[in-house]
């Protein structure tokens, strides 16, 4: 029978001589050394710090006082931007933006206590200037008696801000007048000294200082006081407020005696869209001298 080599214990083939000349023990030894170097000159190494990884800049676009889009400053004055359209009825503000161009539709009724009523029917076209200058021209129709008689007057106004705006308390800013009436009924010239801003974040506010004087005829004077508050419920969409006019007036020949007229009533604006705006504005006679009502409606478009 085939006998079995007697088996090697490690000692044995350990100690075997390689080719080279090299035993297992000593190819054992020398990986082991390498294995420890290795370990010993990675814990030897200087340590490096770790760079987090940078991710790029994001910009955050937002306004850090919390106003409105219609109130951040636009053209060359600094306005904001509910400036640039007529807010209250029947109170001016400021000027336009220089280059900007408005159309509006007007209708104005002044309804009498006893006797016929007034409508003007008007289409205005405002130009703003270089230098915070406004003109603006007017074609009315103006009907008396009940409807029974129109006429065709023309008026053109001119405004001068004295300042940027914020540079002077209230934006002052000085109107002046003139209508051509047709008819029987003089010519008109009229100032006014305007005043307007921004109470706090969507209250917004105008204020005129008002005389008005005929050229002829009964010579009327009369002077008066405008003023409108309002509230912008959704920005450059709906704001709501309240109007108010206070009027004296006398003629040529009884200038002691004078006829006085108080009104007030809300102000409603809606801008569809950002070139038009809807205004109303029906105010009532609160004395018995008073109107009954003067009703304010006003479309305009911006160009």
């Amino acid at each position: 029978m085939w006998a079995e080599p007697p088996a090697e214990t490690p000692s044995e083939w350990e100690s075997a001589p390689t080719p080279g000349g090299f035993t297992l023990g000593d190819t054992r030894t020398l990986i082991l050394a390498d294995a420890s170097d290795a370990i010993d000159d990675k814990a030897n190494a200087p340590a490096t710090e770790s760079k987090p990884t940078q991710l790029p800049p994001v910009t955050v676009v937002g306004d850090a006082t919390g106003k409105l889009a219609e109130e951040q400053p636009v053209g060359a004055y600094g306005q904001p931007e509910w400036t640039t359209h007529r807010r209250f009825a029947g109170t001016r503000l400021y000027v336009l933006q220089q280059g900007q161009i408005e159309a509006e539709f007007w209708t104005v009724a002044r309804i009498k206590r006893e006797g016929p009523s007034k409508v003007d029917n008007m289409i205005e076209i405002e130009f703003g200037l270089p230098y915070r200058f406004q003109w603006d021209f007017y074609m009315i129709a103006r009907t008396e008696d009940g409807g029974d008689h129109t006429y065709g007057d023309q008026q053109v106004e001119l405004r001068y801000a004295l300042a940027d705006w914020g540079k002077l308390w209230g934006n002052p800013t000085i109107y002046l007048e003139y209508r051509h009436q047709a008819g029987d009924e003089p010519d008109k010239v009229e100032t006014k000294l305007l005043f307007g801003g921004e109470i706090t974040t969507r209250w917004h506010w105008a204020s005129n200082l008002v005389f008005e004087a005929e050229a002829g005829g009964e010579q009327e004077d009369e002077w008066a006081f405008t003023s409108g508050v309002s509230y912008s419920v959704f920005d450059k969409v709906l704001s709501v407020g309240a109007e108010t006019e206070l009027a004296i007036a006398n003629t040529k020949g009884e200038r002691s005696s004078y006829e006085k007229d108080l009104l007030l009533g809300p102000s409603v604006q809606w801008r569809p869209c950002n070139n038009l705006h809807v205004d109303f504005a029906p105010l009532f006679g609160l004395t018995h001298d008073s109107k009954a009502a003067k009703i304010y409606l006003n479309v305009g478009w911006e160009f």
